[in-house]
């Protein structure tokens, strides 16, 4: 099977808390589904069903993200309409953050 890629690239607000996204991703001590460093993320699950692979790198004040899944391209087109919005809610930039202090 043929392997598809997308990727994204999200600017982080100035009060973005990267160290307490990565914390809360280093939960898995056996780090069998995720693998956390200073500053990436690399995560095992799937993506719209199928089995996929998510890499966040952090740099400076932005978020480059990459989906590896295990699917054709053609059949993957309408699931990377849908990669940008999910990244940014994964990423935790839809939450009002400024009202839990």
């Amino acid at each position: 099977m043929t392997m598809t890629t997308l990727t994204h690239s999200v600017t982080l607000p100035d009060d973005y808390n990267r160290a307490d996204f990565l914390s809360f991703h280093q939960r898995d001590r056996q780090a069998f589904a995720e693998r956390v460093t200073a500053n990436s993320l690399k995560k095992a699950m799937f993506w719209q069903r199928q089995p996929a692979c998510l890499s966040i790198d952090f740099v400076a004040d932005k978020a480059h993200a990459q989906l590896i899944l295990d699917a054709e391209p053609d059949s993957t087109s309408a699931q990377a309409k849908d990669w940008p919005a999910w990244l940014e809610y994964f990423l935790g930039l839809e939450q009002p953050t400024q009202s839990f202090f």
